[in-house]
């Protein structure tokens, strides 16, 4: 027996599973290099939204759906799939703009033959993706859905700095207010930690965040053909639904798949282990316990910070975000700093 599996032995196996028939030349290079590069997760969604795909599974007369979003796009798909009687053919996640699975999706879309299409909303600041655009095309097999953004379990979390350019704490992108406050403010380490307390969290509004961001989602939601923030909000008091304010667990997304099949008229059953979910190999936030127990949460969180194989409990997280900063220079993380950061609030 093999110990190791190439990327042509996976893909040989997925053509045989999926498809019933072995890989010819052209897909086995061509799906081993995006195995290779991506993962298995894109090799298996582009072979389960394949035209052969459908005509081996008898799904020929099924209903072709096209999802249209940014990350969560093909956590959807994958979700739809395990469970639905439709064919999800085409996902354009904004954030592989340029490889060809993104340009296919957009040329099916552009000529009008992507089936009904379940999209979150794009402005015209994304012209090849604007809602108004893409609407004309296909009229009356659109439709809007709510893009999952709450920050009322984790309203530390912010980005700072320009888009392109942001500061990183000892995770990534992801940074909590507290310790950039306390880093510009030239408090020390010990002194931030001292900082994570109800007392700090009610100065800075934390315990009202649920609230704004609950109100701020339903409006979002309300011009949705396909609503989402009432089921969202209530499964939440009871189940973890993110793993950070736009990242969202397996539980939300099966949750949105049956608000979706519900509005097109879809069979189906969605289970939250049914499906594979890549954001969950990402970094996860903590709900603070005095947050969770404010908003009357019955379930916690563990309080670490970053992914499920590399996290940090919250002293060394503040520890080496600090270092991390430090390397940015304070005046530049001073000048980094927008009115809306709200770094001028005092704790």
């Amino acid at each position: 027996m093999k110990a190791f599996f190439s990327a042509e032995d996976i893909v040989e196996a997925l053509y045989q599973g999926l498809l019933q028939r072995g890989a010819d030349p052209e897909g086995l290079a061509t799906y081993a290099a995006e195995l290779r590069r991506d993962g298995l997760g894109p090799v298996i969604g582009s072979l389960l939204g394949s035209e052969e795909f459908r005509n081996a599974n008898g799904l020929g007369g099924n209903r072709m759906l096209t999802i249209v979003g940014n990350c969560n796009a093909p956590v959807l798909a994958n979700c739809l799939r395990s469970g639905s009687n439709a064919w999800v053919r085409w996902v354009a996640d904004v954030n592989d703009r340029g490889r060809p699975h993104f340009d296919a999706a957009m040329a099916a879309m552009n000529a009008g033959m992507a089936g009904d299409i379940i999209s979150v909303p794009f402005g015209e600041d994304y012209p090849d993706l604007s809602s108004s655009r893409i609407r004309a095309l296909n009229p009356g097999r659109f439709h809007l859905m709510t893009n999952i953004h709450f920050t009322g379990l984790h309203p530390d979390i912010t980005y700072f700095g320009p888009f392109g350019r942001r500061i990183h704490s000892a995770i990534g992108e992801y940074n909590s207010r507290i310790v950039l406050l306390c880093f510009l403010r030239n408090m020390s380490e010990r002194d931030c930690l001292a900082r994570f307390n109800a007392r700090t969290y009610e100065a800075l509004g934390y315990f009202r965040a649920w609230d704004e961001s609950a109100d701020e989602l339903r409006r979002r939601d309300r011009p949705m053909n396909i609503t989402f923030a009432d089921a969202f909000l209530e499964i939440t008091r009871q189940e973890q639904t993110l793993y950070s304010m736009n990242h969202p667990t397996s539980i939300a997304i099966a949750s949105q798949a049956e608000c979706i099949a519900r509005a097109l008229g879809l069979g189906g059953r969605f289970l939250p282990d049914a499906f594979h979910n890549p954001l969950a190999d990402q970094v996860h936030w903590p709900i603070y316990p005095e947050i969770g127990e404010a908003n009357r949460l019955r379930y916690e969180t563990a309080f670490r910070f970053g992914t499920p194989s590399s996290s940090l409990g919250l002293e060394e997280f503040v520890y080496a975000s600090y270092r991390r900063y430090a390397t940015y220079g304070l005046e530049a993380m001073r000048q980094a700093a927008r009115p809306d950061d709200r770094l001028d609030r005092d704790i």
